[in-house]
């Protein structure tokens, strides 16, 4: 075939080669067929229509199809008794080091996800604890009566505004805090933690 082609004076590239053959050979009496792909650069036959805002349709589809839906996350107790729905993604996330926290959790730290309380739906019965901060402000605390998990709790420093204990969401794959507070009481064998790229304050 090549052969034939160079006597033709058809050039030796393959895909030269191959695409004269199938014309001439396998479309006898037809129209050549022609490439339907674009050639790089080449601007579209038709113009793009164009939203009143300014988005061409095709942009609008993108993104209408890879928007992604608002999350929902749960928080419960240990007995699941007092449950929180959380929609969308918490305004903070923080851990604090004050005494207190150190206290109620039983851990050398607390961590909070805070969300504003329209974002939140709250079921089951809880106990309220309210007591000063360090910074002498009330702080109410929510826990469960059965089994004395505490859930969520509100603070006069962040008013319209719910604190949910990080650990309630049971998820190992939840955001890592971005601020971190009381830190003069912090547990030395805590220092890695001042590697992360958070706001750290005493």
């Amino acid at each position: 075939m090549v052969e034939n082609c160079e006597r033709l004076g058809v050039s030796q590239n393959r895909s030269v080669v191959l695409g004269w053959f199938y014309n001439r050979c396998c479309n006898a009496g037809q129209a050549p067929i022609a490439d339907s792909r674009p050639l790089r650069g080449a601007r579209p036959q038709f113009p793009i229509p164009i939203k009143p805002d300014g988005a061409s349709a095709n942009a609008r589809t993108r993104r209408s199809k890879g928007s992604v839906p608002m999350r929902t996350r749960r928080a419960a107790c240990s007995c699941g008794r007092l449950e929180i729905v959380c929609k969308g993604e918490p305004v903070r996330i923080s851990m604090c080091h004050c005494l207190e926290c150190q206290r109620r959790t039983g851990a050398v730290f607390a961590s909070q996800a805070w969300f504003a309380r329209q974002q939140t739906t709250i079921s089951g019965n809880s106990t309220q604890f309210t007591r000063q901060s360090d910074a002498n402000r009330s702080v109410s605390f929510r826990f469960c009566p059965m089994c004395g998990s505490t859930v969520y709790w509100e603070a006069d420093a962040i008013p319209g505004h719910i604190a949910v204990a990080v650990g309630a969401f049971a998820d190992p794959v939840f955001p890592a805090p971005t601020y971190s507070g009381f830190e003069a009481r912090r547990h030395r064998w805590v220092d890695p933690l001042l590697a992360v790229a958070i706001h750290h304050s005493d």
